[in-house]
């Protein structure tokens, strides 16, 4: 109960503090605003970029199973396998 009589007398000073409330309530709102205003574009176009990898990993042997292993390879793998899911995805969103 204490925490009940401390949250409300918080609350009742809080109202009473124009100052206070102006920078809990008011202060985020001008700024959700302006960042909306500044950004508000932001991923509403489905244009397609061209990205370069350029892989210079020439592999590795692993120390206990002398297994040759490339994880650049890997990479490019993964990133053509997510280009073309990207690149249909945006041929749907037309």
């Amino acid at each position: 109960m204490k925490f009940i009589s401390v949250a409300i007398k918080d609350f009742k000073e809080l109202i009473r503090d124009r100052r206070g409330l102006f920078m809990i309530l008011l202060f985020p709102m001008f700024f959700m605003i302006i960042f909306g205003i500044a950004f508000g574009g932001m991923g509403t176009s489905n244009e397609t970029h061209n990205l370069a990898v350029v892989n210079l990993d020439e592999g590795a042997k692993m120390p206990l199973t002398n297994e040759d292993v490339n994880f650049g390879d890997n990479l490019t793998e993964i990133l053509v396998i997510l280009n073309m899911k990207i690149v249909m995805l945006s041929y749907l969103m037309l």
